[in-house]
């Protein structure tokens, strides 16, 4: 009677390679690795919050244009809100008037 052949398992790689090159590289940088990515977020946290007020300030600005109906309002919207995108148009509609 034959015996039935069964083939040993063989590993996916050898025990005694070591770590891979990846592994390697984050042991000796996941400090640095880690404090490089809270810089990346609060940057851009920072960078999210600075827009969300520049479009508050342009959307209440724009509330300031459209309820200024005399000259003198339009004036104060020109000079009080110059950095926005109400200043000028401001000013335009004052020169119009």
């Amino acid at each position: 009677m034959a015996e039935k052949f069964v083939p040993e398992p063989s590993p996916l790689s050898d025990p005694f390679d070591g770590p891979s090159p990846f592994d390697s590289f984050l042991e000796r940088n996941q400090k640095g690795l880690v404090v490089v990515a809270a810089i990346l977020i609060l940057g851009a946290g920072g960078w999210l919050a600075q827009r969300a007020i520049k479009a508050s300030n342009a959307d209440s600005a724009a509330t300031e244009l459209a309820a200024a109906k005399s000259p003198e309002a339009l004036q104060e919207v020109a000079k009080k809100r110059a950095n926005t995108p109400a200043g000028p148009s401001a000013s335009i509609l004052l020169a119009d008037a």
